[in-house]
């Protein structure tokens, strides 16, 4: 298991170029309903929670970090991300004081960025109406407590991920 999140980090670094900061280009990258990885029928499934009605996103703590030995995105935590089918499109951006310490990525060949969109996608699945994409965070030191500002429409809300520690409470 190991070897393979390694293989992964690997991979992800090398299609991206192990950029030395996240991406701070005015174009916010936007995946398409091709990267949908995965279906399911409820979004708060093992743990997960549902965000602004329309995104799901794993639990608040996250506790395995892998070494990427890149800089300056030197560990990896990988973390799904789903998005009701037909709904969105939905915003995910890490916030600016944060931007030299994490960075993000879901669907394929898109991080680490700061933020992206993804695109509202229909049901691809009879029965299955949540839209998986793979993806997660990089980060320059070995755990953080990152929040995460997920948009749909003109509602906002910000989702904080323990990654490697437990965030305390209020933050």
């Amino acid at each position: 298991m190991r070897i393979a999140g390694a293989l992964t980090i690997l991979a992800v670094a090398t299609l991206t170029g192990a950029t030395a900061v996240a991406s701070s280009s005015r174009r916010v990258p936007v995946v398409p309903c091709d990267d949908v990885i995965a279906w399911s029928k409820s979004g708060d499934d093992g743990g997960w929670r549902i965000v602004l009605g329309v995104v799901s996103v794993s639990a608040a703590h996250l506790r395995q970090v892998v070494a990427t030995h890149i800089r300056p995105w030197a560990y990896w935590r990988k973390a799904g991300l789903s998005v009701h089918a037909g709904q969105g499109p939905v915003s995910a951006s890490v916030a600016t004081a944060w931007r030299s310490r994490v960075a993000i990525t879901w669907g394929n060949n898109v991080g680490p960025v700061s933020s992206l969109r993804i695109a509202r996608c229909t049901v691809q699945w009879p029965g299955k109406a949540w839209n998986g994409y793979a993806g997660g965070f990089f980060l320059s030191s070995r755990s953080a407590c990152v929040p995460l500002i997920v948009r749909v429409a003109e509602r906002s809300r910000i989702v904080r991920f323990g990654i490697g520690r437990k965030c305390r409470a209020g933050g």
